[in-house]
């Protein structure tokens, strides 16, 4: 079965009871899928965006999530279904978004304050490249 967009992707996944593992796409599914992402409006970003904003305080333009969300068919289907805001999804986005940026990952506390305060000037430094503002 061809799937050409989220919510045929949604419906296949609720008909089959199927884990998203569990699919096989073709290159045509994945690339109608990341064109779809492109085509995602204000309101399938809305939770991903409040996400980035609540928790890791960064307003990000639409394109550079768009362009996070199109590398990752399974955290766009989150962000499509509003699965975006569980706590495994969330830092898999903020990853995601780092990664996008050529940044390490979002620290834990383990990491200590010194890894904290260089990460922050990592950030601080590339937030202005990529149009993210600090909330």
């Amino acid at each position: 079965m061809s799937i050409k967009n989220f919510q045929e992707l949604s419906t296949q996944i609720e008909a089959a009871d199927y884990d998203f593992e569990e699919i096989e796409f073709t290159e045509e599914d994945l690339k109608s899928l990341r064109d779809a992402v492109f085509a995602f409006t204000e309101e399938n970003l809305a939770e991903a965006k409040r996400v980035l904003a609540k928790w890791y305080g960064l307003n990000i333009p639409d394109s550079l999530l768009k362009e996070v969300l199109a590398q990752d068919i399974e955290l766009a289907h989150e962000a499509y279904t509003g699965g975006i805001s569980d706590t495994g999804q969330r830092e898999i986005l903020i990853d995601a978004v780092l990664k996008q940026m050529g940044l390490p990952n979002w620290p834990v506390n383990y990491q200590g304050e010194a890894y904290f305060q260089d990460f922050a000037k990592q950030l601080q430094a590339k937030a202005p490249i990529f149009d993210i503002h600090f909330i």
